[in-house]
């Protein structure tokens, strides 16, 4: 016990014990420097460069809306970002007030003038800090408004600036806490944008490896993520233009460019969630959920749902990030995107969280309470999309494997009554629709090397063109794309406008159309037969007419109290597969398995057209013939994995 005491002290507490406060204090450029540098070093840890120039383009933000709420008025806010290979420099350029407080941004580098704006997002003015973990220099060229140059400032002003007090350049330096500020003609703000105020941020003298290691892919998603929201609502627009010279020092100036987009929803699935009211502490507003179903599972990062707090996220803001929810699957599941509002919340210093308070106690219990609902979705999503994908690889195995039958020429397949590859006997004639690209219609078919024949049918409309009778077979045509090329006994079609096209030399020959013409211009019809696939995108006008093969195809059944794997429906010609067999359930239970599964069907599939084709043999023959097919056509299936050709292969 006494040993306690002497550790931690009597409880007796002492009184009337004056109190003596410390106050730190710097006061040596070397310590300053160094205060300075931790921020940038933050930004190192935390996101490397594309964090500091996202931080650059949201002090540009900033401004353009504290812009339109000083002059009562709504401009475009426009943002850009040149990456300057040749030179290694960044510039970034916005049309918002200017610098208001050149003075105040030199002289007190954490006191944020937006600490008290609620219009504002940087609080805590360390974004401007940022560029000493990499680079030597920064810049700013910025230029104002008469009306907006502070009276405080006029005392620093030179007598003889004239109109050269609207523009002001400031010079940073990683090694020094002092800032030259100069007062500068306007052209020199006219040499990188045409707009009558705004900031000109650049950054100069990248410290050794870092210019090289900076990763445009990187900003254009930071960028993505953190301004999406308010390019939707036409607030403001991103540019990201990259100058990378001449080519071996020749040819043109290279120059890429690419506009920020928005997250696009649109073709994912929405979670309804009702908002949620907060009304405590003198707070009113929201907590309201804009999350999605993704079609497609994307591992990536940025797939993630976030907070989104005034427009923008909290920091990169993901919601798996946060301590209470990275234990928690379903927050990073590649099933599940979106954001979730709180703009009754406060930002913490670091900009990077919440502040912990009731409303983010709220919150959190609120994100809590939503997973069960959440997991849900995202399981039967996940089933939904698993059993899609079953059905179109199935489709696609029955293909390869009636084509493969078809090449062995084993059987006619006339009792073929579904629809398939293996029988062209008494084929029917099918009318469809064309598209001109590949697409997800169904009801559509478009060109494709690997499809089936189709006829197409329809008319081909040229305009502006000089059609003329030509009577002989010379080795010319006035236009090729109206006729094919005669030489010597050539069979080129002869016909004028509005006549029958006859072919030349053989005009006993059948008569022909030939060109037409009509208000739209000149017609001529079309007939040819091309590959095709189901599946276009943008219907065209014309038609084609399509054979209808017949195969033998694969359905499933569930039937728990029949042993066997598989059987032949005669009166429907189709391969039925034993859907609740355990041989097939052990293969069905994730997406791990589904190589296994489609080896799986395809024995099934191998063995019943082999006892179809082979009825007559004894069952050993059968045994023999069915091993002979299996070796064939796994080895084929193997060569065309190799060949990245494998129809089954996953996506």
């Amino acid at each position: 016990m006494e040993f306690v005491k002497r550790l931690f002290g009597s409880k007796e507490v002492e009184t009337n014990v004056d109190e003596t406060i410390f106050s730190a204090s710097f006061e040596k450029e070397k310590q300053i420097v160094s205060a300075l540098n931790m921020v940038g070093a933050g930004f190192e840890a935390r996101g490397g460069s594309s964090l500091m120039l996202t931080e650059a383009v949201e002090n540009g933000v900033d401004a353009i809306i504290k812009f339109n709420e000083n002059k009562k008025k709504k401009i475009k806010g426009k943002i850009k970002v040149l990456i300057d290979k040749d030179n290694e420099r960044i510039l970034i350029i916005d049309n918002g007030t200017g610098f208001l407080q050149i003075k105040h941004v030199c002289e007190k580098p954490f006191d944020s003038l937006k600490e008290l704006d609620i219009t504002q997002t940087g609080k805590f003015a360390r974004g401007l800090q940022g560029f000493r973990a990499f680079c030597e220099n920064l810049y700013f060229i910025t230029k104002r408004l008469p009306e907006d140059i502070p009276s405080n400032e006029t005392d620093v002003i030179p007598a003889n600036a004239g109109s050269s007090r609207l523009v002001v350049k400031l010079e940073f330096n990683s090694m020094s806490s002092k800032v030259k500020v100069k007062y500068i003609d306007k052209s020199k703000f006219d040499e990188y944008s045409n707009s009558e105020h705004g900031t000109i941020c650049i950054y100069e003298k990248w410290k050794p490896g870092l210019f090289e290691k900076f990763n445009v892919n990187m900003l254009f998603k930071r960028l993505q993520h953190h301004f999406g929201e308010l390019i939707r609502k036409g607030e403001i627009r991103i540019l990201v233009e990259s100058y990378e010279g001449k080519i071996a020092e020749i040819g043109p100036e290279q120059e890429k460019f690419q506009e920020v987009e928005p997250r696009d929803y649109s073709g994912f699935t929405p979670i309804v969630i009702n908002p949620i009211p907060y009304d405590k502490n003198e707070k009113k507003g929201e907590i309201s959920f804009n999350l999605h179903l993704c079609d497609r599972g994307r591992s990536d990062r940025w797939n993630q749902p976030y907070l989104l707090f005034q427009g923008r996220p909290v920091g990169d803001g993901f919601v798996s990030e946060i301590d209470e929810f990275a234990e928690r699957p379903i927050w990073k599941h590649r099933f599940l995107t979106g954001y979730v509002t709180c703009d009754f919340c406060e930002i913490n210093e670091l900009r990077q969280g919440l502040k912990i308070n009731d409303e983010r106690d709220l919150l959190f219990k609120e994100l809590l309470k939503i997973e069960k609902l959440l997991e849900n979705k995202v399981k039967e999503h996940s089933k939904g999309l698993y059993e899609l994908k079953l059905q179109r690889q199935v489709s696609e195995l029955v293909k390869d494997l009636q084509l493969f039958f078809k090449s062995k020429n084993i059987f006619n397949f006339k009792i073929a009554k579904s629809m398939g590859f293996l029988s062209k006997e008494n084929n029917e004639i099918e009318v469809v629709e064309l598209a001109k690209s590949t697409g997800q219609d169904p009801n559509l078919e478009v060109k494709n090397p690997a499809g089936e024949g189709t006829e197409i049918s329809g008319m081909e409309k040229f305009e502006n063109t000089n059609v003329k009778k030509e009577e002989g077979g010379q080795e010319k045509t006035l236009n090729p794309d109206l006729g094919t090329h005669g030489d010597g006994h050539g069979q080129i079609k002869a016909g004028g406008l509005g006549e029958d096209a006859k072919v030349a030399e053989l005009q006993d020959k059948d008569k022909e159309k030939g060109f037409k013409e009509s208000e739209k211009g000149i017609n001529k019809p079309t007939e040819q037969t091309q590959p095709h696939e189901t599946g276009g995108n943008d219907k065209i006008k014309r038609k084609g007419m399509r054979h209808k093969p017949r195969g033998f195809g694969m359905v499933f059944q569930d039937d728990e109290f029949n042993e066997d794997l598989s059987w032949f429906d005669e009166l429907n010609s189709v391969v039925i597969i034993n859907s609740q067999h355990p041989r097939y359930l052990s293969r069905l239970e994730d997406e791990s398995h589904f190589r296994d599964l489609m080896n799986y069907l395809a024995e099934l599939y191998v063995w019943e057209i082999t006892k179809l084709v082979h009825s007559k043999d004894d069952e050993l023959q059968k045994g023999m013939k069915f091993l002979d097919y299996k070796f064939e056509y796994f080895e084929k299936m193997r060569r065309d994995q190799q060949e990245g050709v494998y129809a089954n292969d996953s996506e």
